[in-house]
């Protein structure tokens, strides 16, 4: 004998879907373009303004990197950037820990006047990404520290004017 459910059983099985879809778009990993926002495509962007701020013991050894969708080392920092998951994570974003020597940001300048779209991170847990058409977000990996190590080694490699 096959009994048929409720009405109250329904709403409940309707509630439990809309909670698990709000928290699957809240705590699901994004892509790199997911987590940069938009309609982001980093093979689309005009270039990349990398500015390396020194901290603590190279506080003052300011460097400035620009690279362009074709270049090599471009194609190697995107590649690093889009071969992890994002995980959102939800902090106060005026604070972060510096735990690297230097403090990275990273301009992507998009075609068409849309803009900068902002890629920041100093070693604390946080990756921090902004953009004038997307709203500011921070991501954390699973593998954080030792990605933004690696991002860090790779830019400190690259042909760079300082920040005089």
């Amino acid at each position: 004998m096959k009994r048929k459910l409720t009405r109250r059983h329904k709403l409940a099985i309707a509630e439990l879907a809309i909670a698990l879809a709000i928290g699957l778009a809240f705590f699901c990993p994004r892509t790199f373009s997911g987590a940069m926002g938009g309609s982001f495509d980093p093979a689309e962007m005009v270039q990349a303004q990398v500015l390396l701020q020194g901290t603590g013991e190279k506080a003052g050894d300011d460097r400035t990197i620009t690279l362009t969708p074709g270049q090599p080392a471009y194609e190697t920092l995107a590649g690093m950037l889009e071969d992890k998951l994002y995980f959102p994570y939800y902090t106060d974003s005026t604070t972060r820990d510096v735990t690297l020597d230097y403090w990275v940001t990273i301009l992507f300048t998009q075609p068409d006047g849309k803009g900068v779209r902002t890629y920041a991170f100093s070693g604390s847990r946080a990756i921090d990404t902004a953009g004038e058409d997307t709203r500011d977000r921070s991501f954390q990996l699973s593998d954080g520290l030792a990605f933004q190590q690696g991002v860090l080694d790779f830019l400190l490699e690259q042909e760079y004017t300082t920040g005089e």
